[in-house]
């Protein structure tokens, strides 16, 4: 039960984050912005009605203790409104600035009645009718009830509770609709978090309990601190790494006060003790609730609030207590410093946005009222960023994180708004307001045109041959307008037309160009647009048309406001330069093509040596002495780069080697007979000696039909230079003797 009412009493503070979450002050930020915890304007149904003592009491107990609380823990910079289901047309305000009378009303109330929804649309009705112009404000409709309204269904409630979804009050905020439906008898309702509906149903002790937790977490933005530590009996000690607004004490059980808070950095100050108790006048010794809602901030040197610097903070009471009966809660004070740049350099004034620019936008989590930056590390974990922008309330563009590039501003009702969220926390926004108008200018372009104007047809990128160049101007209201200006207008320059006129250029070779010469438009950084010839891709000078060119060009927003200019393209005999430059490129293409496609070598290796034999060439020859070497072919050796040969060639013992298909040699015939006695290739050639008294093939007869051999990894060439030679040389692949 005790856990219960912790979490009653958690409950209680939902709605005060205002003034207890988020202290009522506002500072100034090191860039001149306000940094100002968000007010809120809360409108409560209460629900008062026969059923809630039909449980002996106990639910008037809980529902008197959480409005004490909640109206205990509220700042005067909120509002609080309370309608009465027993007085379903009437709306009372609680006073903010007398909470001990505001407390003593919601104790002492005693009025019982049915349960009607009129109660809750005059609670609506209420919020409609403020004006509020902080666009930071919040407002909160909180509808508690046990059972089902009279005479309304269970689809017309549902009905009823979504036609709120998404609705913006008079400061353009949305509304938050919190539903709570306690008891088994009491009527749920399927909630739409996007459109700010948020619904609880909740039948037993427990249930209440833990839904209690969660619209706790969902609107507090308060942190239960978990390392709270009981010092000595009347003394407890709690630390944090991040900043604080403020930090509230519940105790139950008890009315002991706090009576002093301290920490080495900030001056703590007791801001509010405020006694709580809620007793059942049907069974008096039933259930009886009582305790004390503490609230602690921190005191500048000038005496105003400020904000709690990361410590470890002591907190004592007046009476001794007991550890399990405190709740210590915390508002993390995160401020945001929100960084508007163009082209990085950073925006100083919001007002200097223009339509058209293109921004970054970026979120920067600081100590509120300073520029000192929080660790990412130090941020609850789970915390999520994202930034939007959204002109005249439709979201042109979006993304998660804290950085937001290139974001186009348009004309409108502007706002860009970084949304930072704890994890089961309500998400806090900080935004920037600023309108952008829409540019109209009465536009109209003028042109400055050198007479003559004319260009060479292959030297026109350097300038022209003389007069300058044509520059044009777009004009608003009959004024230049800047580059910048057209930027944010979005106005540029088209070429609509180009027409050239060559009866007046004589000769075969100036009239052969066929292909018209093409035009650029330049923005300068003076404003003008510079008209400049451009040749096609890869079209050669001699093939572009010479003779005088018209060039009209148009504004992109009013095609019908054009401007011509006018240039004559002369044609000379360097034109065809060109045609020198195109043939050795293609030659260029055609060396490389047969590099690629020549036959080459594939690091083969042939062995090359020689064997001494008997003078005695009807003797049966005797090998005397063999020796080998090799010599390795790789595809870069035999004249790779040579263009006039159709494969790779390299020359050993006097026989020519040519790269064959698939990966083998040739010896070429011509080398054989040219070089050779005698020769012999094949798998009968394994024995070179053999050589000495082989007539079967004879070179210097057959010289001029003598084929091309092809090597293997088992051929061998073996061959002799002389018809009586005394050695006999020899060439494998792949293979040593």
């Amino acid at each position: 039960m005790k856990r219960f009412f912790a979490v009653l009493l958690t409950l209680a503070m939902v709605f005060s984050i205002a003034s207890v979450c988020i202290p009522a002050v506002t500072v100034m930020a090191a860039d001149g912005d306000e940094i100002r915890s968000p007010k809120k304007i809360i409108s409560v149904v209460y629900d008062d009605s026969g059923s809630m003592n039909g449980d002996g009491g106990v639910s008037w107990v809980y529902a008197s203790y959480a409005m004490q609380a909640m109206t205990a823990l509220l700042n005067e910079q909120d509002e609080l409104y309370v309608t009465f289901m027993s007085e379903p047309e009437k709306t009372q305000q609680l006073s903010l600035s007398d909470i001990d009378g505001s407390v003593k009303l919601i104790r002492e109330w005693n009025k019982d009645g049915g349960t009607p929804y009129t109660s809750v649309t005059t609670a609506k009705s209420k919020l409609d009718a403020i004006k509020e112009k902080d666009k930071n404000t919040q407002f909160w409709l909180v509808v508690f009830t046990d059972g089902g309204f009279d005479s309304t269904s269970a689809e017309q409630l549902q009905s009823n509770i979504d036609s709120y979804k998404g609705e913006k009050m008079s400061n353009g905020s949305l509304l938050n609709v919190v539903y709570m439906a306690i008891g088994s008898t009491a009527v749920p309702l399927s909630e739409d978090k996007s459109g700010g509906l948020y619904t609880y149903k909740a039948a037993t002790s427990g249930e209440i309990t833990e839904c209690m937790k969660d619209i706790a977490n969902l609107v507090s933005g308060r942190l239960v601190a978990d390392n709270v530590k009981q010092v000595d009996s009347k003394t407890i000690s709690f630390s944090s790494k991040l900043p604080l607004y403020s930090i509230s004490v519940l105790v139950q059980d008890t009315s002991t006060k706090v009576t002093k808070a301290e920490c080495s950095e900030s001056k703590l100050r007791i801001n509010r003790n405020i006694h709580l108790e809620a007793y059942n006048t049907i069974i008096p010794s039933a259930l009886n609730l009582f305790g004390n809602a503490a609230v602690i901030d921190c005191e500048d040197s000038s005496g105003n609030r400020g904000v709690i610097t990361p410590d470890n903070y002591v907190i004592t009471f007046a009476e001794d207590i007991d550890i399990s009966n405190v709740i210590v809660q915390y508002e993390p004070a995160i401020g945001v410093k929100m960084v508007i740049s163009k082209n990085g350099i950073e925006i100083d004034k919001i007002s200097d946005i223009m339509n058209g620019d293109k921004i970054t936008v970026e979120m920067i989590p600081v100590v509120p009222g300073t520029d000192d930056k929080i660790k990412e590390s130090d941020l609850p974990k789970g915390a999520q960023w994202k930034i939007e922008y959204v002109v005249d309330d439709k979201t042109a563009d979006s993304g998660t994180g804290k950085k937001l590039s290139d974001v186009e501003i348009k004309p409108g009702e502007n706002v860009i708004r970084g949304i930072f969220q704890i994890p089961g926390f309500s998400p806090s926004l900080f935004e920037k307001h600023f309108t952008v108008e829409e540019i109209v200018y009465e536009l109209g372009l003028k042109k400055d045109q050198p007479s003559p104007l004319s260009y060479y047809r292959n030297e026109f990128r350097d300038g022209s041959l003389e007069g300058g160049e044509i520059k044009l101007y777009i004009t608003g209201d009959g004024n230049a307008l800047t580059k910048d200006e057209q930027k944010r207008a979005g106005l540029k320059l088209e070429v609509e037309s180009i027409k050239c006129d060559n009866s007046a250029v004589k000769g075969f070779l100036e009239r052969l160009g066929r292909s018209k010469m093409n035009c650029e438009l330049v923005l300068n950084d003076d404003g003008s647009w510079s008209l400049k010839p451009q040749k096609a891709v890869f079209t050669p000078a001699f093939m572009i048309m010479a003779g005088d060119y018209e060039v009209t060009v148009r504004i992109n927003q009013d095609t019908s406001i054009t401007e011509t200019g006018t240039f004559t393209m002369v044609p000379r005999l360097t034109d065809w330069i060109d045609l020198l430059t195109i043939i050795l490129v293609l030659l260029a293409i055609a060396w490389i093509i047969r590099i690629i496609t020549k036959k080459k070598f594939h690091n083969q290796v042939v062995y090359y040596g020689e064997c001494r034999v008997s003078a005695d060439s009807y003797t049966p020859p005797v090998k005397i002495r063999s020796s080998a070497r090799s010599i390795m072919l790789t595809p870069f050796m035999g004249g790779l780069l040579n263009p006039f040969s159709s494969c790779c060639k390299y020359t050993l013992r006097g026989i020519t080697l040519c790269a064959g298909d698939n990966n083998t040699i040739i010896a070429d015939g011509k080398s054989i007979a040219k070089s050779t006695r005698f020769y012999k290739m094949g798998r009968n050639a394994e024995d070179p000696q053999k050589m000495h008294s082989t007539r079967e093939r004879k070179g210097e007869q057959r010289k001029k039909d003598i084929p091309d051999e092809i090597f293997t990894e088992k051929n061998i060439l073996s061959f002799a230079k002389a018809e009586n030679a005394s050695t006999i040389d020899y060439l494998t692949l792949n293979h040593n003797f």
